[in-house]
């Protein structure tokens, strides 16, 4: 494929669709990894339990690294699998219908991946994933890459509400062995220009590894997104 550059209005277009979808019910709900703020991981905890409790989740699932693992690949602490099964469960989320995402990973792919191994293996048809706002597109973007194809998966994204949420205070963004594939290292900034560097992941995983030279799992691209929307009601 040739080189793609997102213009503003695919980039704006996406990040509006995939924080605006309205609930449906789903055999799965994933939350994929955060970065451990407890602002932001409270109402996205609030909000899965919201979905369990109204009857459109009937699982809800979290990545599986352990509080002991996170610690010593991260500069975070309290944060891990047990304190997120812990917080669902205060929620009134059954213990039985909390799964754990594995084996483990540390970064959207490998997640990606893991998540698409136990749909297969439970047969489910149907499942809605979760994100900070500034990563749900590019977790619904790797996730449409790695598809069957045909695909025979329902995906459908739920973020929670942006209302009330201040753009500009800091949230830590640590980056597994100090850098990644983009040169950027860990982060304390405004979660716009967390925006804003997703953006360059969403662009950089959108091309062809055997055209950027890099070892990466590429993501779809908008336009792929938006055809993987339009046929999906008949999935």
């Amino acid at each position: 494929m040739s080189d793609w550059q997102p213009t503003p209005l695919e980039t704006m277009s996406a990040m509006m669709f995939v924080l605006s979808e309205e609930s449906v019910y789903s055999d799965a709900l994933y939350i994929f990894g955060s970065l451990g703020d407890k602002d932001l991981d409270s109402r996205e905890l609030n909000a899965a339990a919201d979905l369990y409790d109204r009857g459109l989740a009937r699982r809800v699932g979290v990545n599986c690294p352990t509080i002991a693992e996170v610690s010593e690949r991260f500069d975070l602490t309290g944060y891990g699998f047990e304190f997120l099964k812990r917080e669902l469960l205060s929620r009134g989320v059954h213990e039985n219908d909390i799964f754990a995402n594995s084996p483990t990973s540390f970064n959207t792919a490998g997640e990606a991946r893991n998540l698409l191994r136990m749909v297969a293996e439970e047969q489910w048809r149907v499942v809605t994933i979760m994100a900070y706002p500034f990563h749900q597109l590019r977790c619904f973007l790797q996730l449409i890459a790695l598809l069957d194809s045909p695909p025979q998966l329902k995906i459908y994204n739920k973020s929670f509400t942006l209302r009330d949420i201040d753009w500009q205070r800091p949230i830590k963004r640590p980056i597994l062995k100090g850098s990644n594939l983009l040169g950027m290292t860990d982060m304390n900034e405004p979660m716009a220009s967390h925006t804003a560097a997703d953006y360059e992941r969403v662009v950089k995983y959108a091309q062809d590894p055997a055209l950027s030279g890099e070892h990466h799992t590429r993501h779809a691209t908008i336009p792929e997104m938006f055809r993987y929307v339009a046929k999906r009601h008949s999935l």
